[in-house]
């Protein structure tokens, strides 16, 4: 079984533009050293990818922006201790 999960896209669309409007706004030099991450960190997770796969006795968590895997972990069934899910929304 595949299950997958993305971020809240409207939320961070919403940030972005946000964080971009205060670039814009903002006449301090310095506050861009802070502004120009955050607005980057903030495009990148719009295109976060979770993913859990469960196969024979395995278990793999993936994480990917766009087609790139930052995080990837596998699991057997012997290693898993305890699982918890937790239901947000």
């Amino acid at each position: 079984m595949k299950y997958k999960a993305t971020t809240n896209r409207w939320l961070q669309v919403t940030s972005l533009l946000l964080i971009l409007f205060i670039m814009f706004t903002v006449t301090e030099i310095w506050m861009l050293y802070y502004l120009i991450p955050l607005a980057i960190f903030v495009f990148l997770t719009i295109f976060m990818v979770f993913t859990v796969v469960i196969t024979d006795g395995f278990l793999t968590f993936q994480i990917q922006v766009l087609t790139l895997t930052i995080y990837k972990k596998t699991v057997s069934h012997e290693q898993i201790e305890m699982l918890k899910y937790k239901r947000v929304g």
